[in-house]
């Protein structure tokens, strides 16, 4: 039996699967790369994030939260 690491999104109070993966490490890598995507677009472009350091940490803390990994085994 092997297992499956689904990635999955929180939308309200759903949760829908973005990607699936065998392994659990390209799973988090997808979803800090997601979440970091995500945290960006919050700012203007052109923002060096070494000068919002703070700010932006929160924003990933808070894009992070959206995101979960399921395994499933199949």
């Amino acid at each position: 039996m092997s297992k499956i690491y689904a990635v999955m999104e929180m939308v309200g109070n759903f949760a829908h699967t973005l990607e699936e993966f065998e392994d659990r490490d390209l799973a988090s890598e997808f979803v800090m790369n997601k979440a970091m995507d995500d945290a960006r677009e919050v700012f203007e472009e052109g923002t060096h994030f070494e000068e919002v350091q703070e700010e932006f940490e929160e924003e990933l803390e808070n894009a992070l939260s959206y995101y979960s990994i399921d395994e499933w085994e199949v």
